[in-house]
């Protein structure tokens, strides 16, 4: 069987090794100790050939004012950097998405996101999903992958 080692939240995860609770379980550890602040709140659906990350807000309607949803096509910098890893120790990235000073706003296309995803996880070895797709609401950041 071939591996599927896929890439998400600054971690690689092994689908056919590792179960969807237990990226669950390793991305929320990852996300409180990076930001710590309990403010997200991690959930994984899916099996050996496809992965939905959803990283849930609590604070959903105060987002909404800092980074306005108007546009589905774009993707806020700050979503990037969360499906990235962007923010955790010891992450680096071949490919480094657009980013900005601290306490700018930026949103870029969720098509261009979606090409610098492919191209790290290319560069870094790992299985290249067939099929992402991305999806940024004031409740919650997803991102699809089909491997």
């Amino acid at each position: 069987m071939k591996m599927k080692n896929v890439y998400l939240v600054g971690g690689t995860y092994n689908l056919n090794e590792q179960s969807a609770e237990d990226i669950e379980k390793s991305i929320q550890a990852n996300l409180d100790r990076w930001t710590k602040t309990g403010l997200m709140k991690v959930k994984v659906f899916g099996g050996k050939h496809y992965l939905e990350l959803r990283v849930y807000r609590k604070y959903g309607e105060n987002y909404k004012v800092a980074f306005p949803f108007d546009d589905e096509k774009m993707l806020p910098c700050i979503d990037s950097d969360i499906l990235l890893g962007r923010f955790g120790e010891n992450v680096k990235l071949p490919v480094m998405p657009p980013s900005v000073p601290y306490g700018y706003l930026f949103n870029y296309e969720i098509t261009e996101f979606i090409k610098i995803y492919k191209k790290n996880v290319k560069a870094m070895g790992l299985t290249v999903p067939k099929n992402v797709s991305v999806q940024s609401t004031p409740s919650y950041v997803a991102i699809n992958l089909a491997c």
